[in-house]
């Protein structure tokens, strides 16, 4: 609840309580008529918290929605450029475009993508710019946990969607269809 919410249901609450004094010491408010109002002001009370409370769950289900078409999106794009370095990592000559083109997305989406993608995918694409140093090294085991760090960004980025399945014999995976761009 809000400060001012709070405050005014103080003023309420103590109002009521002195009116209910005041009935009492006058001798105007029979036992039964006092445990009724007290009711109806404690049932008030529930009833408003409630309110509140459900208005701003239901503000923060909205949120969560509009973001959501935007996440989706931003991960599909991550995907689609972690796609284009798995081409072009080979590729001294693309390489740095690509890497070029990530950062300029990251620098725009980085904050739709889910903790773990986000920070698989910036590692992904800092690895595939420095990938060509570390072949010229001939480091095997070096080069192996580069290329492991780009290909697991991948895998983050479809996992931070998760989104349910929609047809039987969806969760099959499809074969790995070569990029036309490779």
């Amino acid at each position: 609840m809000r400060k001012r919410t709070r405050t005014l249901l103080a003023i309420v609450v103590v109002l009521a309580v002195l009116l209910l004094a005041l009935l009492v010491a006058l001798g105007r408010l029979a036992t039964d008529s006092l445990v009724g109002l007290l009711g109806v002001l404690t049932g008030a009370l529930i009833s408003e918290f409630s309110h509140h409370r459900s208005a701003r769950e239901e503000r923060r289900h909205q949120l969560r929605l509009a973001a959501l078409d935007r996440r989706l999106q931003a991960h599909q794009e991550a995907f689609s450029l972690w796609r284009k370095i798995m081409a072009d990592m080979g590729n001294p000559a693309k390489i740095g475009e690509t890497v070029a083109r990530c950062q300029e997305w990251w620098d725009n989406n980085c904050l739709y993508l889910t903790p773990q993608a986000r920070q698989a995918f910036g590692q992904a694409y800092l690895t595939a710019h420095t990938l060509q140093g570390t072949m010229a090294s001939r480091d095997i085991k070096l080069i192996q946990l580069e290329f492991e760090t780009i290909r697991r960004a991948g895998d983050l980025i479809v996992e931070g969607v998760e989104l349910p399945t929609i047809a039987e014999g969806e969760e099959t995976p499809i074969p790995h269809q070569p990029s036309s761009d490779a």
